[in-house]
């Protein structure tokens, strides 16, 4: 499925944060840029999965919000309330509510994307 100059789809394994995998497919997990970007993830790819959650491209180290795979900071949030400050919780995980911050071993899929 394609959003602006991107194609997205999902990893195999369904066993916790998966950026290697998506690296293998020749691209990264998702970080999003934008809330058009968020709306098309939570209206086009979790129906299509028939869950409500699925990981996006980030990993918290000390409670800050880095890019997988990089020391980047993120330049784009959308936490939920209350979400976003769990210190013991180091990966994102994408609702249509919001962001939320969650332990990395949770049986979902995570979001792989490739820029065109």
């Amino acid at each position: 499925m394609g959003f602006q100059y991107s194609c997205y789809t999902l990893t195999n394994a369904s066993n916790g944060f998966h950026h290697d995998e998506c690296v293998t497919m020749g691209a990264h997990a998702v970080y999003v840029e934008s809330i058009e970007e968020q709306n098309f993830l939570t209206n086009t790819l979790s129906p299509a999965t028939g869950g409500d959650e699925l990981y996006l491209g980030y990993k918290k180290i000390n409670n800050i919000l880095y890019l997988a795979g990089t020391l980047t900071l993120s330049p784009f949030t959308y936490f939920g309330p209350w979400e976003g400050t769990k210190t013991n919780e180091e990966c994102v995980i994408l609702r249509k509510t919001g962001w939320i911050d969650h332990l990395c071993g949770r049986n979902t899929k995570t979001i792989c994307e490739i820029e065109l």
